[in-house]
């Protein structure tokens, strides 16, 4: 009567119908069967009446593509593992993988960094292009058909690589081979950004912007074992205020990054290492200098003192003896070299052309006699 699978078909078969041109019974066979009544194995299986899958065909084990398939098990139970391509998952590859959506075409949903743009990349968003078709209901995530105004997806990827797969060197890098140069740089070391991406795109050294942060006065490629070379075998000569093999912190006596001002607590930064006191903030110090020397920032000898940066007292100023008369004693630079004058107090004088002269206080609390000193060589 062609009614009942079990009669008509063992048992084997979804449904079964009488087939107009002989009046026999048209057995649709479940998976793994054929035959007229579904009674034999078909292709790929074994053992009728089981007829389990021998994991020998990707066409027939995988519902999706596949590179491989083999059995769970040893003995050939357990069912089939299938080698899905890149953009399916499951054991039979009959699901998307994660960052794919809309079985079976599976495209790429923006939604996976590593799927999207690669092992360069940090982040991943549709592209407002695509973003803006979705929204309108104009394309589909699982219909590429759907959008082909152009890029779907847009990364943001590391700061040595560009563009969508991250795979492009960034401005600033290039594709170099740096076990090439643990001890030397070669030219051969060096191949374009589009070169095979088998090479990592590192620091080409040609941006202060991109190697230095933009902190640096000039930038150049070293041997990678130079002390203060980077990872990448680049050196930045930092400008004043800032340090690190990348000038990426404040320098000592510097704060505020990433601005780095003189924070005033430093004396050597400062006030050239030669205050007693400091005071002020923001790149706006005050040095109190010690004995000897003076300037804003201590930068120079006070008067009476010769010799930067040492700033002694100028006992050596004058060539020939000189006398300046008081009520008390003389005072002369003979004994000033001594380091005993006869008077503690020394008249400050100055020059004028080939004599010396003084209107000190202190001269007249002296008792000097004569402003001015004659034969008096400098």
């Amino acid at each position: 009567a062609c009614t009942n699978v079990t009669v008509s078909c063992n048992g084997n078969a979804h449904s079964v119908s009488r087939r107009n041109s002989d009046g026999s019974c048209a057995c649709q066979c479940k998976r793994g069967f054929t035959g007229d009544r579904c009674d034999k194995c078909d292709l790929g299986f074994a053992d009728y009446p089981t007829c389990r899958d021998t994991c020998t065909y990707v066409n027939i084990s995988c519902t999706g593509p596949a590179g491989r398939v083999r059995p769970r098990n040893a003995d050939g139970t357990g069912g089939c593992l299938c080698q899905c391509s890149v953009i399916y998952n499951g054991t039979t590859c009959d699901r998307c993988a994660d960052g794919y959506a809309g079985f079976p075409s599976c495209p790429d949903n923006c939604t996976h960094v590593a799927v999207s743009c690669g092992p360069n990349g940090v982040a991943v968003q549709p592209h407002p292009d695509f973003a803006a078709a979705l929204a309108s209901g104009a394309a589909d995530y699982a219909d590429p058909a759907s959008f082909t105004g152009g890029q779907r997806c847009e990364c943001a990827c590391h700061r040595n690589y560009t563009g969508t797969p991250c795979t492009t060197c960034a401005t600033g890098f290039d594709r170099r081979n740096l076990t090439a140069e643990l001890s030397n740089i070669t030219a051969s070391a060096t191949v374009s950004a589009t070169a095979s991406t088998a090479l990592p795109c590192v620091d080409s050294c040609s941006s202060v912007e991109v190697s230095c942060n933009g902190r640096a006065d000039a930038v150049w490629r070293v041997p990678r074992t130079h002390p203060n070379a980077t990872t990448d075998a680049c050196l930045c000569v930092c400008r004043r205020g800032f340090a690190g093999s990348r000038c990426e912190r404040c320098a000592r006596g510097y704060g505020g990054w990433p601005n780095c001002v003189e924070d005033c607590t430093d004396n050597e930064v400062s006030c050239n290492g030669r205050a007693l006191t400091m005071g002020g903030s923001n790149g706006q110090c005050t040095c109190g200098c010690r004995e000897g020397y003076a300037g804003a920032r201590c930068d120079s000898c006070a008067r009476l003192y010769v010799g930067w940066p040492n700033c002694i007292v100028g006992t050596d100023y004058f060539s020939a003896p000189m006398l300046v008369r008081t009520s008390h004693s003389f005072i002369d630079n003979e004994a000033l070299r001594s380091g005993k004058p006869r008077n503690q107090r020394v008249v400050e004088i100055e020059p004028r052309g080939d004599q010396f002269y003084t209107d000190s206080p202190e001269a007249a609390a002296l008792g000097v006699e004569a402003h001015f000193f004659k034969n008096c060589v400098r």
